[in-house]
């Protein structure tokens, strides 16, 4: 398998990237934004030499602000980024057995857990067919007016609350 299918893979089981394709946060072309973010990250790492996993994250978490205008602060886009350097050494050591393992053991997206929910602090300030706020068991996004709040937010039943950026 080669890189680009990789990151393609890594992508479609990334919980909080899938929400906003689904969600449709990039707009109608969601999913082509999502595809192009594959071969841009790509490019990332053939450009740039010995990347560390936070500098992979917080260029995916770039892309997403500016794309999707979320905010993703859950930890994922350094935890992505991590996995990723994982995987660009193992393709670069053409250790494909290694590789295979550690593809079988990625975990996968379900976002049939996942469901929609207004959030009261929003009810004034976002149009009302727009998406408010969404909850995942295992990721969160903040909004971006939400600087000094990095704990994630946790209902009784467990989700995690999830929130679209406001327009800048």
């Amino acid at each position: 398998m080669n890189f680009n299918g990789i990151i393609s893979n890594v992508f479609n089981n990334w919980t909080a990237l899938q929400l906003a394709v689904e969600n449709q946060l990039g707009g109608p072309q969601s999913k082509e934004i999502a595809e192009w973010m594959v071969g841009v990250t790509e490019k990332f790492f053939v450009d740039n030499e010995n990347l560390q996993g936070w500098e992979v994250g917080d260029y995916l978490a770039e892309l997403v602000s500016n794309e999707f205008e979320t905010e993703i602060e859950d930890g994922s886009t350094d935890e992505i980024g991590i996995l990723l350097c994982k995987f660009f050494k193992l393709v670069k050591e053409s250790n494909l057995e290694q590789l295979q393992a550690e593809l079988l053991r990625l975990p996968k997206c379900n976002l049939a857990l996942c469901r929609l929910q207004e959030s009261p602090e929003d009810n004034e300030m976002v149009p009302e067919d727009s998406v408010e706020a969404l909850n995942v068991d295992s990721m969160s996004l903040q909004e971006t007016g939400d600087k000094k709040s990095k704990e994630p937010i946790v209902d009784e039943e467990g989700f995690t609350l999830v929130t679209r950026s406001k327009k800048k």
